[in-house]
């Protein structure tokens, strides 16, 4: 199911923010390894459906891949700040899914 994907990598990315690692370290290469099976979900789902829907939360899902990857190879520090951005449009997109299962 799309929404276990989903809070897998809302979990993972909430290790990243508890946690803080240094940048290529365990918790942030699991926390890309997760958001980007998330993203390929939502792929094969837009693919199977076409829906607008289903694009639009691809499009935000690739915006949170995109900050993962670049706390994890930072140029310079980690943007801490980027990350929390992207967790709460990650934890968004799991509310989303979730009343959609309901």
């Amino acid at each position: 199911m799309t929404v276990d994907y989903a809070e897998d990598a809302l979990a993972a990315l909430d290790r990243v923010l508890q946690e803080r690692p240094k940048a290529g370290a365990l918790p942030f290469g699991e926390a890309v390894r997760r958001v980007a099976v998330y993203r390929d979900a939502l792929i094969a789902k837009a693919r199977e459906g076409g829906e607008t829907a289903g694009r639009h939360m691809l499009l935000r899902a690739n915006a949170v891949l995109s900050a993962v990857v670049a706390g994890n190879f930072p140029i310079g520090e980690v943007d801490w700040n980027s990350l929390k951005a992207a967790r709460e449009e990650l934890a968004e997109m799991v509310g989303t899914l979730r009343r959609e299962r309901s």
